[in-house]
């Protein structure tokens, strides 16, 4: 049969019957990753979740490179503009406490829920009648980045 992708309930039968004969922990785990590095498509044992053992996402992405999927994910919605010089930024996994090129230190969850309460209220006084329709439309037509810089004024007035 020989060694294959797994499934949700593990490695393919080939491979976990390797790898229990290797006695040497080292040398089973380094067999055990050349695996996923080549297979790389893992379920969790808990609650069997699938995910991509190369980049660590959480869902795996059929029939793209991981390069390829994350630069797919970033999105206008990954981006918040500093509260100081307004750049925009975009932030990696790890903690949220981001240090513009500015200087300023800031939040990075908090400073995305403002913008997001701002960009909500301006699409509602804008839209009153049909606010999911007309923000849609909005972002499809690429009206996206003239109510973000509006957003970003309204939450970041000047003292």
């Amino acid at each position: 049969k020989g060694v294959t992708s797994g499934n949700k309930d593990g490695p393919c039968s080939s491979m976990v019957a390797i790898l229990v004969s290797i006695l040497d922990s080292e040398r089973r785990a380094s067999l055990h990753a050349t695996y996923l590095r080549q297979y790389p498509e893992c379920w969790t044992k808990c609650c069997k979740s699938r995910h991509c053992f190369r980049c660590h996402i959480k869902g795996f992405h059929e029939g793209q490179t991981c390069d390829e999927y994350q630069a797919a994910q970033v999105s206008a919605v990954d981006i918040v503009p500093c509260p100081r010089c307004g750049i925009s930024l975009t932030k990696g996994d790890g903690c949220s406490s981001v240090n513009c090129v500015c200087g300023k230190n800031f939040n990075w969850d908090t400073e995305k829920k403002k913008l997001h309460a701002v960009l909500a209220g301006l699409f509602a006084a804008a839209h009153p009648q049909d606010t999911a329709l007309e923000a849609a439309t909005s972002v499809y037509e690429g009206g996206q980045g003239s109510v973000r810089g509006a957003a970003w004024i309204e939450s970041n007035p000047l003292p």
